[in-house]
């Protein structure tokens, strides 16, 4: 099985993550508000993955799950972890999806095998 992305829709989503790099390297995070805007952006709008994060950071997924639908928020403490997790994983899509701007079509083995390298 071969995917196909289009270029347009590749550059797009490499445009997204950079955006919202971008805005992580020159805000800070202020307010719960800001918080949960940032939760909706990284997982609903961008797409991560966030029972890898929890996986990664060592929260229960029902947790990360409770932030991501703005029902519970982490400590302050926490949240310069969790959005270097973020940074961390919005560079890691865009290094793989820039791949795809370079070559088309990719078997379902390269990709893992791409995925995997990333990690």
């Amino acid at each position: 099985m071969e995917l196909h992305f289009s270029n347009t829709c590749v550059a797009a989503r490499i445009k997204c993550c950079n955006d919202l790099l971008k805005l992580l390297e020159s805000t800070i995070i202020l307010d719960e508000e800001q918080f949960f805007d940032l939760m909706y952006a990284a997982f609903h709008l961008i797409g991560l993955d966030h029972k890898r994060m929890a996986t990664d950071l060592g929260y229960n997924i029902s947790t990360v799950t409770r932030w991501k639908y703005r029902r519970a928020c982490p400590n302050i403490s926490k949240w310069a972890n969790i959005i270097g997790w973020i940074k961390s994983a919005l560079t890691e899509k865009i290094n793989i999806s820039s791949v795809f701007l370079d070559k088309k079509r990719y078997s379902q083995e390269e990709i893992i095998s791409l995925v995997n390298s990333q990690r």
